[in-house]
């Protein structure tokens, strides 16, 4: 059986307040995906939900469901980085109302990127996308 690649916790009893880890990669297929921890989280009570983040990144397309899904719960997001929140990882750190990070901790951004193979009309649609991506990344980082 596959580890979780984060873990939800309710808080102390009298709280009001949940805990949600994402310590591994964001990807579908090795084990997490937006559906699964949507589902948790969407069942948390709290209407504060503390998210803490340690994460190399991964598919932004998980990252672009988990953000939204987050938002749309109307919840306070606190997320917290405990080392590093680099790529996909850093825009679910943007879901939330506050970010903290310690002075020794990293948040990584970079372009979007994709594996791409075929003729030069499909590779410019694929960079046509990244472009479209990015427009869309950059905006929601700068906000």
């Amino acid at each position: 059986m596959p580890k979780p690649w984060y873990s939800i916790k309710a808080a102390a009893e009298g709280t009001d307040v949940d805990e949600i880890s994402i310590l591994e990669d964001i990807h579908p297929w090795f084990g997490c995906n937006a559906q699964t921890f949507l589902r948790e989280f969407r069942a948390l009570e709290a209407d504060t939900v503390r998210v803490y983040i340690n994460s190399p990144g991964g598919s932004v397309i998980e990252a672009l469901a988990i953000f939204n899904g987050m938002r749309a719960t109307g919840k306070k997001i606190e997320a917290h980085v405990l080392g590093i929140a680099a790529s996909a990882a850093s825009y679910i750190a943007m879901a939330a109302d506050k970010i903290v990070m310690p002075a020794n901790t990293f948040m990584f951004l970079h372009n979007p990127e994709a594996p791409a193979h075929g003729n030069a009309d499909e590779l410019r649609e694929v960079a046509d996308t990244l472009d479209k991506m990015a427009v869309s990344l950059t905006a929601t980082y700068a906000k």
